[in-house]
């Protein structure tokens, strides 16, 4: 049964990235190779550099304009759900992801990238 979760959650989470890549019109990505910001791929640290001075300027209560993403990472809520979930923090599931603890939405994050690369943030960095 958590597998059959688990595969549920990540099956939302690809369509909700797609979704938000979609919407604020990027292509995604699979962050293969050194992207054009100059990171490595795996390497979180500059990931993280890039992504939030794009995402959020570092912001961790940042929120769009819409109101749908939310945080530093700009999660929308059905995907910081499923994407906790897979990082093992269901504790999170239903927590406004700006509302979370930077080390929490950092974490979920760090596995997100780790699992699928730059692709959720439209592969840019």
């Amino acid at each position: 049964r958590t597998a059959e979760l688990a595969a549920t959650a990540q099956a939302q989470a690809d369509a909700a990235a797609a979704a938000a890549a979609a919407n604020r019109g990027q292509s995604a990505g699979t962050g293969a190779g050194t992207s054009s910001s100059g990171c490595a791929a795996g390497d979180f640290e500059c990931f993280k550099a890039c992504t939030l001075n794009i995402e959020s300027h570092g912001d961790y209560g940042a929120v769009s304009s819409g109101g749908t993403y939310r945080g530093a990472w700009q999660f929308d809520q059905s995907t910081w759900d499923s994407n906790a979930v897979a990082a093992g923090r269901p504790d999170l599931v239903g927590q406004d992801p700006a509302s979370a603890a930077p080390g929490d939405q950092d974490a979920v994050a760090a596995n997100t990238y780790q699992a699928r690369g730059s692709q959720p943030w439209g592969g840019r960095c």
